[in-house]
């Protein structure tokens, strides 16, 4: 089973990946959430998720600027993102 981590700064785009996908049929378990890129960050290094999905534009870190981050200290983790 993969693992996933969903952020983003909108808390109805969160709530609405975790309710609209049947994550258990696609085998994937919702390690956790996060409001921005800061924590997003710190949740991946915590969690080491299989896959991320991420807004681009959030306050305190993008998108982007994380994924970078994330690269830099070998994470292997694969990105979605949301604009």
């Amino acid at each position: 089973m993969y693992s996933l981590l969903i952020i983003d700064d909108q808390k109805y785009i969160i709530n609405g990946i975790k309710k609209f996908i049947d994550w258990d049929e696609c085998e994937i378990n919702l390690a956790g959430t996060a409001i921005n890129g800061v924590e997003g960050l710190e949740k991946i290094k915590s969690l080491r998720p299989d896959i991320v999905i991420t807004d681009i534009s959030m306050p305190k870190m993008t998108g982007l600027d994380m994924i970078k981050e994330v690269k830099n200290l070998d994470i292997k983790t694969k990105f979605i993102l949301l604009t």
